[in-house]
């Protein structure tokens, strides 16, 4: 069996889709020994264990969320691999602070931004979003036109209001909402649990956060699942996924159209598409990008 050569550290490897990845490793944060490399009390012993175990490693990818500059630097001094941190969440305040931590401690050898936007304002390099094709795809009996399912960042009364005006189109809408982000709420859905009402639902209901422009996780479930999506994202329309007879616009499409739209089969996108945002590609692109895929199958204005 080929082992693996890319090492994705998360917060948590158990969350979203992670645990189906099968090209790439997934480590939760936890699973490095940070704070006994801060107070800089490994043995000689456990340094070599840690080079033996990261040196098969390519490629060591951290995600934003739950980023310490010290898990950078850690691997920098145990691996051979290139690091590199990821945002895969937009740049707010305080992924902003760890961008310049992270700058500052040169904690790792590269910085992304999923967002080719955001990465050309703050001076990122840019790679997509990412999903997994080794999710494992069910069919079920449709049980609810739309499925919303997010943690609430500030867009509850909004996210509220537009699945009223979804029920006053006659769509049915099943809303699920966390107060905060992840396991620590108490009402933290399991991605395996998420996914039921996915497959039980004929599209995702996509609310962005305020300011919000990159393409989400929402996006590329509707891709991979093959679902339509409903979404306030405006610049969905610049990526080249996007065709109208998968995707409505709140705000630009209009209304009195969406059951039309719902009604409409889906067209189904070229596996290119897939391959694109599949992991394993994803990795690829962190050592060698061609902008021409980028500008097929991403973002069309990508330069």
């Amino acid at each position: 069996m080929k082992s693996n050569t890319t090492l994705l550290i998360a917060r948590d490897r158990s969350l979203y889709f992670f645990p189906y990845c099968s090209t790439i490793d997934v480590w939760s944060g936890s699973e490095l020994p940070v704070a006994a490399f801060k107070a800089q009390s490994l043995t000689q012993e456990e340094q070599s264990l840690w080079r033996e175990k990261l040196k098969p490693y390519k490629l060591i990818v951290f995600l934003d969320y739950g980023f310490e500059a010290e898990m950078g630097l850690f691997a920098k001094k145990y691996a051979t691999a290139k690091v590199v941190l990821f945002f895969w969440n937009r740049l707010v305040t305080d992924k902003l602070e760890m961008l310049d931590q992270a700058r500052s401690q040169a904690a790792v050898d590269a910085i992304f931004s999923f967002d080719a936007l955001e990465a050309e304002k703050y001076g990122l390099l840019h790679n997509s979003t990412f999903y997994s094709m080794d999710l494992p795809k069910k069919v079920l009996p449709i049980q609810q036109d739309l499925f919303f399912g997010a943690a609430n960042h500030g867009r509850r009364e909004r996210a509220l209001k537009i699945k009223k005006t979804m029920e006053e189109q006659g769509l049915s809408v099943f809303f699920h909402m966390t107060e905060s982000r992840g396991i620590e709420d108490n009402r933290y859905l399991p991605y395996i649990d998420y996914l039921e009402k996915v497959f039980e639902s004929r599209g995702i209901l996509e609310v962005m956060r305020e300011g919000q422009t990159g393409i989400t996780l929402r996006c590329q479930e509707s891709i991979f699942l093959e679902k339509k999506l409903v979404t306030t994202n405006r610049k969905v329309k610049d990526y080249q996924f996007y065709r109208p007879e998968n995707i409505f616009i709140l705000g630009e499409d209009p209304l009195e159209t969406l059951n039309e739209f719902m009604d409409i089969p889906l067209q189904p996108l070229a596996q290119g598409f897939k391959d694109f945002y599949d992991s394993e590609q994803w990795a690829q692109r962190f050592f060698t990008q061609d902008k021409a895929d980028f500008q097929k199958y991403e973002y069309k204005y990508f330069e």
